[in-house]
């Protein structure tokens, strides 16, 4: 993959070589098609990875109640968990916060509302997301530590 060899022969070498080993390198930061493949085939190879703090992507939000999501509802020192969706219309992330509940927001980006069933831990709850919406869905971690 070009990205792989080009962080681990190119950029991080460079950066490091140029005293700048202590920035912190975010890879993938547009379209979130093959984000999660891309992502894991660099973060995969140990000699990419180690000059690799995390991985950017953006949505083209307008509206600060969409922003209000991600700060209302993933605090600080969260860590982004692996999610997925089925349908072409919703877009989703997941984070899992420090007091070990996890926040999944769902955007839908249609003109009409979207049923889909949200995944955790072998269980299914369905619910359905407007048109035009964004909703975060907030659960608890039975594997969370006390």
């Amino acid at each position: 993959m070009v990205v792989i060899n080009f962080v681990k022969n190119n950029l991080g070498p460079a950066l490091r070589k140029a005293g700048l080993g202590d920035k912190k390198l975010m890879i993938w930061d547009h379209n979130r098609g093959m984000m999660y493949q891309r992502a894991s085939g660099v973060l995969d190879d140990p000699a990419a990875a180690k000059y690799v703090w995390g991985v950017a992507f953006h949505w083209y939000m307008s509206s600060y109640y969409h922003i209000g999501h991600f700060s209302k509802f993933i605090r600080p020192g969260a860590r982004r968990i692996i999610s997925s969706f089925t349908e072409d219309s919703l877009m989703t992330t997941a984070f899992l916060n420090r007091d070990g509940r996890i926040a999944v927001v769902v955007l839908n980006t249609s003109d009409k509302e979207q049923p889909f069933q949200l995944w955790f831990a072998g269980e299914a709850a369905p619910t359905v997301s407007p048109a035009h919406s964004i909703m975060t869905l907030v659960l608890t971690n039975p594997k969370a530590e006390k």
